[in-house]
């Protein structure tokens, strides 16, 4: 108890200082009794260690929390406000016991086990969820009674699937919930929750499933309750599932435990977030569940009595009494405008289940459009009246109440099999997200003109103001929160530079803490815009990057598709020209793929040599199973074959053109190679030289060479085929043609379903075939792509000879495909534990290795190595031929990594070779101090030198050094934000602080290589939606791939208009 603790008690109690200093340990349990009586609130507050908080339903809530914390039956009672001290574990305020704990069976989790976030207000916290529990001993019922309850806010499903269903999760568990303890699950195929309580084998346990579906994204008040006569659930203070069970308690094991989170035991994980959580050791009544839920206001006896009786006569399906008590309410003037709505939307769920729907959507409609009201309540209300408006009416995912209360193993109902998915549902949830979206841009527009625009006024005009707008950037056009929507990506980069201390500049006044903080959380709180179901089109958008451009294989995918079709490689006579890029900087892109004549002859060529050599090399396999052109023989060429010639031409053909062709193949079509093998075969001796003509045509033909997406018979948006979409995949994620899987579900049109297409990312991502990731997206990305401007003189660096050069680009192709194919986080390209080498690359980066050349994962004992930061191939691209260039390598970080323009230097600025004499011996750090002397050089610098110096352990072909010309090498620097970097751990350290930086900079390269187009401001949304389930899933890179191949943009398509059109 600390001095200021006791003043203020002397001044309650009027006892001298010290008096109650000495007598404080005799007197603490009657003080604490005297105080909680009086001013309970107040003092738990400071137990806690919490500030008393500021805003809306503050004082409330102390009081509240206050006296649940005086009841003696609260066995647990968590608030998530804080960690309790060192010991790394949350609070049981309602006791001194029984904290919570992070259950972390792998330590590599133990960092990413839990995130603190803003809870139901801006002041609380809570804490998010997914494959790490809380733990602590677990919860003994008492006398066959306990409640808990608890507000959740539930986000989808988890990284962890179930053994049994990977479509339900644990939220809260003691012990298995199955045959011991009980759990609360959430089954978010259709967002319904379930209350079960265990019972010994062979018995299954007895659950109760909520009426109504719970809206993801929504806090929501979960409440549930056993009296040893009826198991009950309750949502938002109302009676939402009741069954009865009246057999006996089968308690959790010593060694279990009571957790918060996955638990296991067939089903599987959930993203949630949870504010406050309390356990009892007896059983709520309805009324004091309701005014819990509620507390903000005092509700009379009467009042929560009349809800009680309204919530039984509903369960029991006597629904015209439910319906006459909720319509008794609502005339009740008295009642604050939250609980009338709450009155409401009971009698909205009497009517639907009355399947009176247009009534019941009318009065869910009706509370949703009421200002004023918590989103807990209105938003729940509009999930409701967009399903019913949907077609959501047939409650299929909540059984009928048919248990006697016995322990039959007949009274069991399983609400896992009746929880499924359905279209209708599906189009719900989209349309609730894109409601919700509209309502929170208002909100986060009404913030501008009180809280942003003065900071900006007063800090920032000066330098960004109409024709003084530095870098461009004019922030005084942005006059009202309507403007500032328009351009979200302004805000995120202002938002970055003013936290990473480059806005205001160095010279100028730096803004306040609390005045950085509100600009960073404004900008980042930006609401995904309703533009995330469209396309930019010529009537929405003058510039339509919407439109993808029809175009031809780039050499990559070319090269790969004659691979995957043949079996054979092409030879260097047969490459294409080299192709250059657009967009967000790749070849994918449709407008810079042109086709030259140089172009033609190369696949001519490429024809008819991997023709024969693919024929030659089938014929050496006797199992006609093992071949990829010659899958069938003509009698003329093995006896017993009972095909034709002409048979055997036309199922080679048109299985190799369905392939090659990425989609069924017309009749006139095969028609056109049959009647192409005839003439050839009137004109050659044998059938394998008449077959090779139209193979040849397959290859040359535009059905192969392009990626055609066929214009459909109207312009404008258009979803994409199911071959066109499986194309799309196979280019993506391979850089290839499609397999005969995904062209089998392309034929049955599965490939269009969501889980079916999840599915396929996972296997695609596992095959060997991704490596294409690293090679055509990693080297671009890297700027790796046809590196040779800046080769290392010989002269100075014989050791780096072509091997090394051709293993060093390897390592870097490898290093980003394992990510990908190992689903690890995206941080490890900043930082990783590991590296992938062979004998010669390790032996060039200083590393024992076994005598075999074998490539091989190699884990690291210190950072010098780890992540793109620090492979040869990089260092050595950033560096020029004869030495080293802290410049190019900080422009290289800010650009590549971090996605920030880096402006070229100012004319008339002398090279840095040119600014010193030819037998100057002074560090790199001493020439650019000299250099950075000159204004005009010093504003970019102060930036890009201090992440160079970092690097300049490495010298210019990525070798670890610690001397530079005698000099012992000073590898530190400040960072404009005033933090020191150090070497290349501290660089991956000011990197990893810089995540969410370089994770929207990667997810908009990937995006525009998956696209083939450069990115839009109708993208923003879908970047800021993949930034945020990275962000709640760990970084791990299959989740980014999933949510790409998911997207609107990636399954749709806008085409213009003809000519012919009106």
């Amino acid at each position: 108890m600390s001095d200021a603790d006791l003043l203020g008690l002397k001044r309650i109690l009027r006892i001298d200082l010290h008096v109650l200093k000495k007598t404080q340990l005799v007197w603490a349990g009657f003080l604490l009794l005297v105080i909680s009586a009086a001013f309970g609130f107040v003092v738990i507050a400071n137990m806690w260690s919490e500030t008393a908080p500021q805003g809306l339903n503050a004082a409330a809530w102390l009081a509240h929390r206050a006296a649940i914390v005086r009841d003696p039956s609260v066995d647990r009672y968590y608030s998530f406000q804080d960690l309790s001290g060192s010991d790394g574990h949350f609070k049981n305020v309602a006791g001194w016991q029984d904290h919570l704990d992070v259950a972390v069976v792998d330590p590599a989790l133990a960092e990413s086990a839990f995130t603190l976030v803003e809870g139901r207000w801006p002041w609380k916290k809570a804490v998010r969820l997914d494959q790490v529990p809380l733990e602590s001993r677990p919860f003994t019922v008492h006398e066959k009674s306990f409640s808990c309850e608890t507000w959740i806010r539930h986000l989808g499903g988890g990284m962890l699937p179930g053994g049994n269903s990977e479509l339900e999760g644990t939220l809260v568990a003691v012990g298995d919930g199955v045959w011991v303890g009980w759990r609360l699950v959430m089954l978010y195929p259709c967002n319904s929750i379930v209350f079960e309580i265990g019972r010994p084998k062979p018995l299954p346990p007895v659950g109760v499933a909520s009426l109504s579906r719970v809206p993801p994204e929504v806090w929501t008040h979960v409440a549930c309750t056993w009296d040893g006569h009826h198991v009950c659930l309750y949502i938002n203070g109302l009676l939402s599932g009741r069954t009865a069970y009246a057999g006996d308690f089968s308690p959790a094991k010593s060694h279990s435990k009571f957790r918060i989170g996955y638990v296991g035991n067939g089903l599987g994980s959930v993203r949630f977030e949870m504010d406050e959580y309390a356990l009892y050791n007896r059983c709520l009544s309805p009324q004091e569940i309701l005014q819990h839920a509620w507390f903000q206001y005092d509700l009379k006896p009467e009042i929560l009595q009349e809800f009680q009786l309204a919530g039984d006569a509903l369960i029991a399906g006597k629904l015209p009494a439910s319906l006459t008590i909720c319509q008794t309410l609502l005339r009740n003037a008295d009642l604050p405008m939250e609980i009338r709505s709450l009155a409401k939307i009971r009698a909205a769920e009497c009517l639907r289940e009355q399947a009176a729907y247009d009534q019941a959507a009318l009065l869910f409609s009706e509370v949703a459009a009421t200002a004023d009201l918590t989103d807990t309540c209105r938003r729940t209300a509009l999930h409701e009246a967009i399903a019913l408006r949907e077609g959501v009416t047939v409650k299929s995912y909540r059984p009928q109440q048919t248990s006697t209360g016995t322990d039959s193993a007949h009274d069991f109902i399983d609400h896992y099999a009746l929880c499924q998915t359905c279209a209708e549902y599906d189009r719900t949830l989209d349309a609730f997200r894109h409601a919700r979206a509209e309502e929170d841009a208002v909100r986060w527009m009404a913030k501008y003109a009180p809280q942003i625009h003065p900071v900006l006024q007063q800090s920032c005009f000066e330098c960004h103001q109409s024709s003084r707008a530095e870098g461009g950037l004019d922030l005084s056009r942005f006059t009202d929160g309507a403007s500032a929507s328009l351009e979200g990506d302004v805000w995120k980069r202002v938002a970055i530079r003013v936290r990473n201390g480059e806005m205001p500049p160095p010279d100028h006044p730096r803004l306040p803490k609390e005045e950085r903080d509100l600009i960073h959380h404004w900008a980042n709180s930006r609401p995904e815009s309703a533009f995330c179901e469209e396309l930019a089109t010529e009537e929405n958008q003058r510039q339509f990057s919407g439109h993808v451009f029809s175009r031809r294989l780039n050499g990559t995918e070319y090269r790969n598709s004659i691979r995957d079709l043949l079996g054979v490689m092409l030879l260097d006579s047969e490459q294409p020209p080299q192709d250059g890029s657009g967009g967000e900087g790749f070849d994918t892109v449709g407008d810079v793929l042109f086709t030259s004549t140089s172009h033609l002859e190369s696949y001519l060529r490429a024809a008819r040599g991997t023709i024969e050599r693919a024929m030659q090399q089938d014929l050496q396999h006797t199992d006609i199973a093992a071949r990829r052109l010659l899958i069938a023989s003509p009698n003329t060429m093995v006896p017993e074959s009972i095909l034709t010639e002409l048979q055997a031409a036309q199922k080679i053909l048109e299985t190799f053109a369905r392939h090659a062709w990425r989609r069924p193949v017309e009749p006139p079509e095969i028609a056109a190679l049959v009647s192409l093998y005839e003439k050839s075969r009137s004109m050659t001796p044998d059938f394998l030289s008449a077959i090779a003509q139209p193979l040849q045509a397959v290859l040359v033909s535009p059905h192969f060479l392009f990626v055609v997406e066929t214009e459909p018979q109207g312009a404008g948006v258009q979803r994409l085929t199911a071959h066109q979409l499986a194309t799309r995949l196979a280019l993506f994620l391979w850089s290839s043609v499609p397999d005969e899987e995904l062209l089998a579900l392309a034929d049955s049109q599965k490939i269009l379903e969501e889980p079916t297409l999840k599915m396929q990312v996972r296997r695609m991502l596992a095959d060997d075939r991704s490596r294409a990731l690293g090679e055509s997206f990693g080297l671009q990305w890297l700027g790796l792509q046809g590196q040779s401007d800046r080769s290392p003189d010989q002269t100075l660096f014989p050791e780096f000879t072509p091997q090394l050069a051709d293993d060093l680009r390897e390592e870097a192709i490898r290093f980003v495909a394992r990510i990908f194919q190992d689903d690890l986080p995206l941080t490890d390209f900043i930082h990783s534990d590991w590296i992938l080498v062979n004998q010669r690359l390790a032996q060039h980066y200083g590393l024992e290795l076994p005598s075999q050349d074998q490539w091989q994962k190699v884990t690291l004992s210190d950072q010098q190595r780890g992540g793109v930061l620090t492979l040869g191939s990089v260092l050595t691209a950033s560096s020029f031929g004869h030495r080293t260039s802290p410049v190019l390598r900080g422009k290289w970080i800010m650009h590549q990594l971090l996605g920030t323009y880096v402006a070229p230097p100012p004319a008339g600025v002398p090279a840095l070779d040119a600014s010193h004499g030819p037998n100057e011996s002074r560090t790199m750090r001493k020439r650019l101090e000299q250099h950075r002397t000159q204004t005009t050089c010093a504003a970019c610098h102060q930036t890009m030198d201090p992440l160079g110096f970092s690097l300049e352990n490495y010298d210019a072909i990525g070798r670890w050094r610690e001397t530079e010309h005698g000099v012992l090498i000073d590898a530190s620097g400040t960072l404009p934000s005033g933090e020191l970097v150090n070497g290349p751990e501290g660089l991956k350290h000011a990197l990893i602080n810089r995540q969410d930086e370089f994770s929207r900079h990667f997810v908009r390269k990937l995006l525009g290589f998956a696209l083939g187009r450069g990115l839009d401001d109708f993208d923003n949304c879908l970047v800021d939606r993949c930034l945020k389930q990275l962000q709640q899933n760990e970084y791990r890179s299959s989740v980014l791939i999933e949510e790409i191949c998911r997207s609107y943009a990636f399954q749709y398509r806008y085409f213009k208009p003809t000519a012919t059109q009106p």
